[in-house]
């Protein structure tokens, strides 16, 4: 089955749309989802086509089927079934084309844009335009079958939950140079699920930058000069919106005992496993322009 590779943002202010783009009118049936796949169909205009989707996240198994006007009246159960619609530009976007949608009904005010890759290098590479909003790759609450499920109420509470400001966090990518190469520290959440940077939350009494020093000391035991401006990276997590201003950190010394070193692991990696380790693409994007600012003799 063929492998999609998407990410996905929200969209706040929407961009000036150019002359020749056209609105496209569509709407999505879902008339299967269970253990991960999704069965749907849609109409745009007089084409119709049947989707059967698998996985989750930055790549998903897709395979699309041309349908006839009566396969799909035939495959529409009733209008009762959970279903979308939404009017779609599609925009140039530098060598590829982004999919701005723009929702209707229950989910009026919801605006999304999709971008789609060959492969997951060149996803992780993208540097999303700044009318681009917090991203929702990951964010399952934000798949086009779960908006689909939701009933008015609990449409409304996503939507607000998008106009609440975001969760601000301070924080460093510390780069070391072994042997002349770039190597990146690593450490993990302190429930040692995930893979992260080392940051920390706004304090009245200290600048940002204090407080990504401070947590890169605390957190993964270095010690260094940021290398400014910060780097921004928005994403969604469990209904909220989070916002960490990271800054690339030339990493001077690298502690073998740290404050937190009971309660996280810690990792000296190159940029390609660092990469790997990194569940959120918008992170291995933020390190990769970290690499291109910090210079270590």
């Amino acid at each position: 089955m063929p492998v999609e590779i998407e990410r996905k943002f929200l969209v706040g202010e929407l961009p000036e749309l150019p002359r020749f783009a056209r609105p496209q009118q569509l709407h999505q049936i879902y008339i299967a989802r269970a253990d991960g796949m999704e069965v749907r169909i849609r109409k745009a205009g007089r084409r119709h086509w049947l989707t059967i989707k698998t996985g989750s996240g930055l790549a998903r198994q897709e395979h699309e089927i041309l349908l006839s006007h009566r396969q799909y009246q035939t495959l529409r159960h009733s209008d009762s079934s959970p279903s979308i619609t939404k009017v779609r530009y599609r925009l140039p976007l530098n060598n590829t084309t982004a999919e701005l949608d723009i929702y209707g009904g229950t989910l009026t005010g919801l605006k999304v844009v999709e971008v789609e890759f060959p492969d997951t290098t060149e996803a992780n590479l993208f540097v999303p335009p700044l009318w681009f909003g917090p991203e929702v790759t990951t964010a399952e609450e934000f798949s086009n079958a779960n908006l689909a499920s939701l009933d008015r109420e609990a449409a409304q509470r996503v939507l607000g939950a998008i106009l609440e400001p975001p969760r601000i966090s301070y924080g460093a990518i510390p780069i070391i140079r072994f042997d002349g190469q770039p190597m990146v520290v690593l450490v993990t959440t302190k429930s040692m699920s995930r893979w992260i940077f080392p940051k920390g939350t706004p304090e009245d009494s200290k600048s940002p930058e204090d407080i990504a020093l401070e947590e890169a000391a605390e957190e993964a035991g270095v010690e260094g000069r940021l290398v400014g401006p910060a780097l921004s990276l928005g994403y969604w997590k469990e209904r909220q919106y989070y916002r960490i201003m990271y800054w690339p950190m030339e990493v001077s010394s690298i502690h073998d005992q740290w404050d937190e070193a009971a309660v996280r692991q810690r990792i000296v990696c190159t940029p390609e496993e660092a990469g790997a380790y990194l569940d959120n693409p918008g992170f291995a994007h933020a390190l990769s322009e970290a690499l291109k600012r910090v210079s270590i003799r």
